[in-house]
């Protein structure tokens, strides 16, 4: 009885997911060379460098939870909401901040983004869904058109099949809409005010928490590229090694334009033999050029 207990928190759109998953799962594991291509992946995940970030946005969740936990209208039920938002939201966020090609605009877009009207139809879509059955043939008949949607995209002369595609994903979507306000209408009474209310705004609460750690991550990948574009102009000597990066460090400190300005515009005018004295007047070009930074 209490595995359907705990299935009972999960809506049947998460549980249908979790089905077509688990058949994914079962058939890349009865493959060998699938099998072989998954333990590699997980090997790749488990680096240092992938999943000490990982863990540590994992505990700064849980450091959330423990605090939120404290107040009156908690309840363990809306740990669901704020794992998936964590996995398939934060993560993906803050990993995306890693990236080089990342500007000033993508951190105030995280908590931008969130407060769109989009996030009102995520919110209805995924809180009031259909039974089991439906979920399960309505999921695969979308995942079969939108993979039909990706193949029509390939090649030029598909183009007229694809507008039909768009035109029957386009109004799928409307219908499950129209639906699913009806049925959040009819349902509505039945749920806690109080339950939507954490649904609706985990999301909203949780990216204004991470923008800081999507930032830091960012600052992190900074530094790791810019010192590894650093590594064959520098000298073997550790003890100086560490002493010049200090002080690229000092004078970039947290500004994620002032490392990305040192890696591409600075990093170039080093090399091996660069005097002591060189590198310091090196440094202080950086500082008057960025001082508006």
């Amino acid at each position: 009885m209490g595995i359907f207990k705990i299935l009972d928190i999960f809506s049947t759109r998460e549980l249908a997911l979790g089905f077509y998953l688990l058949i994914v799962i079962v058939y890349c594991l009865a493959k060998p060379k699938c099998r072989s291509s998954v333990c590699d992946l997980i090997k790749c995940a488990c680096a240092k460098k992938l999943s000490i970030p990982f863990l540590i946005m994992l505990l700064y969740a849980g450091l959330f939870v423990c605090i939120l936990s404290l107040c009156s209208f908690w309840n363990w039920i809306y740990i669901k909401d704020i794992v998936i938002w964590v996995l398939f939201a934060g993560v993906p966020v803050c990993y995306g901040a890693a990236n080089k090609t990342v500007d000033e605009k993508y951190f105030s877009s995280i908590i931008i983004n969130n407060f769109k009207f989009a996030i009102i139809v995520e919110f209805i879509i995924n809180t009031f869904t259909f039974s089991l059955i439906t979920e399960l043939l309505l999921q695969l008949g979308l995942f079969l058109l939108f993979a039909l949607q990706s193949i029509a995209a390939t090649k030029p002369e598909f183009k007229s099949a694809k507008k039909v595609i768009d035109g029957f994903i386009v109004i799928i979507s409307i219908m499950m809409l129209y639906f699913t306000i009806k049925q959040a209408i009819a349902t509505y009474a039945e749920h806690g005010v109080i339950d939507y209310f954490v649904a609706f705004f985990t999301p909203i609460v949780f990216s204004v928490l991470y923008t800081p750690v999507a930032y830091f991550m960012a600052i992190y990948a900074g530094y790791d590229t810019l010192f590894f574009r650093m590594y064959s102009k520098e000298v073997k000597d550790k003890k100086l090694r560490r002493k010049h990066r200090l002080l690229i460090i000092r004078a970039c400190g947290l500004s994620h334009k002032r490392i990305q300005r040192f890696l591409y515009e600075y990093v170039k005018r080093m090399y091996v033999t660069i005097p002591e004295t060189d590198f310091r007047k090196l440094i202080d070009d950086f500082k008057r050029d960025v001082v508006n930074l």
